[in-house]
This record gives C-alpha cells, structure tokens and sequence, in this order.
C-alpha cells in the first residue's frame, strides 16, 4: 500500500518563497536536499521495486503543498492567523482561502492511494481538516509552535485512519497500523497529553469496575453460563462493594497491591461464588491490571529501539536442524471431524429458546407522578410531588411479523445449519411470534451458535492433515515488538540470558508472572535444547470456536527425557496455578483439539496444558538438568 507523509508549517512563506529565483523556501531547500540524498542512500532497492516508486527521481512530482488560495488563485498567508486558532476561528474571507486549497486536494485524494501516483509527501498550513481524509498517512511532522487542541486533534487525526490497498480493502495489520508522529514537544508531554486526551473522550477510568468485568470474571473462573444471571452479577459486586474492594461508584479505593491483599481475606457468603473463589480473586485482580494497561501504545522515537531478534546458536547446522523440524511440524494445517446427532441437538435447542422465552411479553414502561396542590402560608399556590412510581403495562405484539422463511434464513446465514434443522426448530419453539423482534431473533440465533460450537467440540472424532495447504511459517515464529512501556510490569518481559542458547528469540512478551517462571526454568533446563513462545494468531489449530493458538514450543533432548516418554518436540499450553476442575468447558474442548491435531500432525509431537513448570516435567516426562 502507499505510504504519504505530512508537514504541517507554520508559514507559508517557508515553502513558497517568491523572492527567490526558484519560488523554494527555507523548508523546501531542506527537504530536496534530505530527499536526493535518501534516495542515493536506498538506490538498490528503489530500483528492486520501480514499480512502486513510479518517478521517484523527480523530486516536483513526490512533494506538493497545499495551501490557502485567494480568488486569484494565488496561495496566501491566512489573515488573523496564529497557531493557538482552530481554523474555525478566523475571518469569513480566511475561511473562503481555505476552501479553496481543500477543494484543490480533494481533487487528487483518490489518487494518493495508487502506486501510479508519486505524490508522497504533503506540505500544508491549514487545509486539512475533515473535508480530506487519506487513509494512508503514516508519518505526521509538525513545523510549527503549539497549536490549540482542536487543530492538535485534527492534525493527529489526519493519521489515525485505517489504511487500505490498492483495492480499498482495510489493513488489519497492527505491525503495518503504525503512526510516527514527529512532534515540537518532549516525548512525555506528548504522550501524557494525548493518553489523557483520549481517556476523556473515551469517558475510561482504569479504576471503575463495570458489569463487563464482573461477568467476564465469572465466566473466566469457571462458573458454569446457566449460573451467571444478573442477580449472580449484582450479588457478585455487592459482596466485593462490603468488602471494601470499592466503593458505591463502582470505582477501586486501592493500589493493585492493597486490593490483592483485600481479596486474599475475602470469603464469599454465595455458595456458587464461594465454590469458585481462587479464580474469581485471581480473574478479578488479573482483569483490572489489564483494564489498566490499555493505553494507546506511543512509543518515543529518539531512544534507541529494543531489537528483538532470532539468537545465533553454537552450530548454525545444529540450528537450523532443530528449527525446520519443529517448523515442518507446525506448518502443517488440519480440519477436523465431528459426529454430531442431529436429534439430540435441535430438540436441545428447542428445549434452552422455551426456556429462555418463557417469560417473553412485550411491555411498555409508564411512569405515573402524584402531587399534591394547595396554597403555602404567603398564600400562593404550589404544587408539591408526593408519589413516582413506574409500572410495566402489557401492550401486545406490536412489530412487523417475519415470516418463517426469514427467520430459518437469518439463522442459516450466521449459524450455516441447513434449512430443514432449523424448521423442525421453529416448529418446536412455543413462543415463536417472538422472533419477529430482531433483538430477541439475535439472542436466539447467538443462543443456537453457541450450543452448536459446544456439540461440535464435545463431539470431534479426528483431525485430518490437509495437503498442500501450510501456515506461514514466518508468522509462527514472529517476533514479538517491545517497546518501553513493557518494561513498567517486572514480569511483562522475558529476556534471554545471553549465556544461555535455548531461548530462540532475544525477547518475549509474558502474559502473567508464572508464564515468566515458566520461561526462566525452561531457560535453566540443560535439556531444554531449544524453546520460543509461538506468535498468537500464527500458528493456530482449527476448532468450532475458531483458531486456537497454544502458547510454547519446546523441543528436548532425547536422553533428557524420563524412560517411556513420548517425542522431542512439545507444544505447550500454560494455564499458570490452574487445577483441572478449574478449566472451563471451552478451554477443555480446545486442549482436545490441540490433541487431536497433533495426533494426526506427527507421533513425534505431544501437546498438553500445564499448571506449573513441575507439572510441564511431570506430563511431558523432561528430567531435570544433571
């Protein structure tokens, strides 16, 4: 895709110039001069790709500046100008200049995305603003002293698009997703500025504890879904509310380290929350660090960058034996097979959609105020309210029908169950005027998926390896990008040590402390010859749920391992100080599938999940190192 970059100047006078010969100003000079000799500095691989640099040489068709015009067509400085303005601000006859150099960019914004266009880099003054929007501008420079907020806003949102191909398709890319910002500012003020813009506007407050966090927290430790109802929700916060977790706004009165010792003494008074405390504590705790941690990723561009890389081993031949024989094995992609009844399923089905439509009426919420009216002791007349009640009245069906082709249709299409399924359902369902209500046909339909991917997990029989279709091999074994910011948590970062060669990368990502652990005693582990945390996403095993992405590859010597055990490539799935009954139905069915998939990939590749690096020995037979 193309790549353009803006200049924001504070004068025009200082890219054109009409006193001089040439018409360039200060600004210009120094761009020409920068650019001609970039160019000499990547000769080889302009020419290597030609065709996406069409005209590079030709330094007039690669830079262009865009500015306010009169009505003679000339650019001009706007009147009543100073950086501190939004552009909303100046005079009617500034704003009508400014139009007009809009107008004039708009003509070629079409343009801009294709690799015939030369057009990289845009100078402008002011006429930017929503009226122009080029997905594909990856390098932001302000030449100018500080603006107002709106300007600051709108210039940073020339660049906080998604960008699109030459086809109009969006990226998606994070690794491609990236804005550098060359700024008149420190890099702290920068990022504090636009980090707590962005928070405001976002109404974020890392410290607020939301319905979505309760539930998740429910969800992820284990508690079965027909259990998480709204009173389970509200019965949840209102004990951790008693306990001084936080207060009647729902916002945390603690530091991480005060709440973690608040919850430590916690003891439910639930039963179905006492029974999954441990996970409900650590879920809870894990889940507002991360709340917390979401912050736009800015990162600063004068310091060195931490380059993570593939480490050189003892013996590249050694090396790359290892690597292509782990890699031979994770390239390879499977489908899976499953034996569903048919039966069981749909009047399953039937079954849960009555249950939860038992109760379905349409009401209509009305609220009724009393008062009371009279004359006060200065005998004026006032009205006092004595009474606000609101009461649920039943109005009937009041919707459009759908008829039952719509509905199996709709199903069909987010469900992909055949038609004839699907009838017997409807034919099944007591309350079926209800689905004429598109919300309650959503729930329903997300209802039918999730029991579908349920039985389509419980019930796989194989996995089968499919010919000529690989992952990319490239992408499993990506190196993870580490900026500053990941060194604020002490265990958010891995870093090999460097007398030590089993580690692959230089650095990793952790996503919690005995993930870290795990690492540092794979690390230690003599008979751990080789060992790398795989790329989320890059490698994945297909389930009914989707890609899975197991978290370690780990490859052993043979005479290291216990007598019996099976392989020497391990792949890994660490769900740190989790015990088996503390694994949800889905992560279950996943570990199954990992399971299945590697069965059919190679009998010399075992996989498993593991609580612990004890319990990683344990199941997958590795000895200690002598």
């Amino acid at each position: 895709m193309t790549n353009t970059t803006l200049f924001f100047v504070d004068a025009v006078s200082k890219v054109r110039d009409n006193t001089r010969p040439d018409g360039r100003g200060e600004y210009l000079r120094i761009f020409d001069e920068e650019y001609q000799s970039a160019i000499k500095g990547y000769e080889k691989q302009l020419a290597k790709y030609k065709e996406y640099f069409p005209e590079h040489q030709d330094i007039l068709k690669v830079r262009e500046g865009y500015f306010a015009i009169d009505k003679k067509n000339n650019e001009v400085e706007i009147e009543d100008w100073d950086d501190s303005k939004s552009e909303l601000d100046v005079k009617a006859k500034s704003q009508e200049d400014i139009d007009r150099g809009i107008s004039l960019i708009l003509e070629r914004k079409d343009e801009l995305i294709s690799f015939e266009e030369p057009l990289s880099f845009i100078f402008s003054h002011s006429a930017l603003r929503e009226g122009w929007d080029n997905p594909n501008v990856f390098t932001l420079c302000t030449l100018k002293n500080g603006s107002s907020d709106i300007a600051k806003k709108q210039e940073i949102g020339r660049g906080l698009r998604l960008p699109v191909d030459i086809t109009g398709n969006r990226c998606l890319d994070s690794e491609v997703n990236e804005l550098t910002v060359i700024a008149n500012d420190s890099y702290e003020n920068f990022s504090r500025v636009l980090q707590e813009d962005f928070n405001q506007n976002m109404n974020f407050n890392k410290n607020e504890v939301t319905a979505d966090i309760l539930t998740v927290t429910l969800e992820k430790a284990g508690v079965p879904k027909e259990k998480i109802t709204a009173e389970l929700v509200d019965t949840f916060k209102q004990e951790l509310m008693r306990k001084g977790i936080f207060d009647s706004n729902n916002i945390l009165g603690k530091n991480v380290e005060q709440t973690s010792k608040l919850l430590e003494g916690l003891v439910f008074e639930n039963e179905i929350l006492n029974e999954h405390a441990l996970l409900l504590k650590e879920n809870f705790a894990e889940y507002m660090v991360q709340k917390g941690s979401q912050r736009i990723e800015i990162k600063n561009g004068d310091n060195e960058p931490y380059v993570n890389t593939i480490r050189a081993f003892v013996s590249q031949e050694e090396f790359q034996q290892i690597y292509f024989g782990l890699s031979r094995n994770l390239t390879k992609r499977t489908l899976y097979k499953c034996n569903v009844d048919k039966d069981k399923f749909v009047s399953g089905c039937i079954e849960e959609i009555n249950t939860y439509l038992q109760y379905f009426k349409v009401n209509k919420a009305v609220n009724i105020a009393t008062g009371k009216a009279g004359f006060n002791d200065a005998q004026m007349f006032e009205m006092v309210k004595s009474g606000d009640k609101t009461f649920d009245i039943d109005v009937g069906m009041k919707v459009i029908p759908k008829s039952d082709f719509e509905v199996v249709n709709y199903i069909m299409h987010h469900t992909m169950l055949p038609r004839l399924a699907i009838f017997n359902m409807l034919a099944g369902i007591e309350k079926r005027d209800a689905l004429n209500f598109q919300d309650i046909l959503d729930r329903v339909t997300q209802k039918i998926l999730v029991r579908l991917n349920d039985a389509k997990a419980a019930n796989i029989t194989s996995y089968e390896v499919i010919d000529g279709y690989e992952l990319d091999e490239g992408q499993i074994f990506a190196t993870d990008t580490i900026s500053e910011e990941d060194f604020n948590d002490e265990w958010r970062i891995f870093k090999s040590n460097p007398h030590r060669k089993n580690a692959l990368n230089e650095y990793y990502k952790m996503d919690s402390k005995g993930e870290k652990e795990f690492a540092e005693k794979l690390e230690a582990n003599d008979n751990v010859i080789l060992f790398t945390k795989l790329k989320k996403g890059g490698f994945v095993i297909d389930t009914p749920y989707g890609n899975y992405s197991p978290d370690w590859a780990v490859v052993c010597r043979k005479d290291g391992l216990e007598a019996g055990a099976v392989g020497i490539y391990f792949i890994v799935e660490t769900k740190a100080g989790k015990l088996e009954k503390d694994l949800t139905d889905v992560e279950v069915n996943k570990i199954r599938c990992g399971e299945l998939h590697f069965k059919a990939v190679s009998e010399l590749v075992k996989f498993n999940w593991v609580n612990s690096y004890e319990d990683f020995k344990t199941k997958f037979g590795v000895k200690e190192s002598m």
